[in-house]
């Protein structure tokens, strides 16, 4: 049952990603593509939802110890990608170098990749 219903949604996604496409290049107005858009925004908003409190009931099985290594595999990722951030705007010669608004994308891009595993366990695994 959960082959079918895998099945069913990557093939909804993928009609939706195409038709989306498709209606951003013609340009077309109508009520119908406006709605098939807002249709395939809220599948897109209600897996990420879904796989937010997948990887927060996944955590709870996690040691002290696993928490520790993640968290500091975090932190490393975060200032590093923070660091070659603010290094790429000095040789570019940006305006502003540091700025607080420019740390979402490192530090997401941290999370994701320390807590991507979690989306993907079965329950007893860690």
């Amino acid at each position: 049952m959960k082959n079918i219903a895998g099945i069913i949604y990557y093939s909804l996604f993928f009609i939706g990603l195409i038709g989306t496409f498709l209606f951003a290049n013609k340009g077309l107005d109508s009520t119908f593509s406006f709605t098939f858009v807002i249709g395939f925004l809220l599948l897109l908003f209600l897996s990420c939802i879904y796989f937010i409190i997948k990887i927060l009931l996944n955590l709870k099985s996690l040691t002290l110890n696993q928490w520790a290594r993640r968290l500091l595999k975090f932190l490393v990722l975060a200032s590093s990608f923070s660091l070659g951030c603010c290094v790429l705007n000095m040789v570019l010669q940006r305006p502003d170098p540091f700025d607080v608004s420019r740390l979402g994308v490192p530090v997401g891009t941290a999370l994701g990749i320390v807590f991507w595993d979690m989306m993907f366990l079965k329950k007893g695994e860690k």
